[in-house]
């Protein structure tokens, strides 16, 4: 301990005996004994504090390793997840617009224009005497000076829905059939 020798202790020793006395020398070294003892018990505390600070800051480090693991597997979840969708939009805006030039060449080919499609002003006639004469307030109304009965549907299969027929067939001319 500390570099002493056998001989260099019993040196100390003899000059204890001499500067300290026979009588007094074990109550000193009684005392020097508890000195080191405490000495050895605080180091002890010490050194097993300063191994449980340790091994929370391993643990510390292996925590944080273990967060950097889980956020770089996120952040790669994220990125896959996010190049998968990417690549299935795509290929739905690909179909999308092979379907939608598939469609534009059969109405290319059955039309040879492609229609504008918006309701022809006959269509819209129609559907406006349709509806007005299907509530005989408005048919009425609709038209001054007359006055319409509402007709009840009977067998012979004349009604409401028969003068609407009527009614749309001398508005506007059918598609199919030419203005007489």
């Amino acid at each position: 301990m500390f570099g002493i020798g056998a001989g260099e202790l019993f040196v100390i020793f003899i000059i204890a005996i001499v500067v300290i006395g026979p009588k007094q020398l074990p109550d000193v070294a009684r005392t020097i004994g508890k000195v080191f003892a405490t000495f050895k018990r605080t180091s002890n505390q010490l050194r097993d504090q300063m191994q449980e600070e340790v091994r929370k800051f391993q643990e510390m480090e292996e925590v944080k390793e273990f967060k950097s693991v889980v956020e770089s597997e996120v952040y790669n979840f994220k990125s896959t997840a996010e190049e998968y969708v990417q690549k299935e939009v795509e290929q739905e805006q690909k179909r999308f617009e092979e379907e939608s030039k598939t469609l534009e060449a059969s109405l290319m080919a059955e039309g040879g224009e492609l229609a504008d499609i918006r309701p022809e002003p006959y269509v819209k006639e129609v559907t406006s005497a349709i509806e007005d004469s299907s509530h005989p307030e408005s048919a009425a109304a609709a038209e001054p000076g007359k006055t319409e009965e509402p007709t009840v549907s009977g067998s012979n299969g004349s009604g409401a829905g028969h003068a609407a027929s009527e009614t749309a067939s001398h508005t506007a001319p059918a598609p199919d059939k030419p203005l007489s």
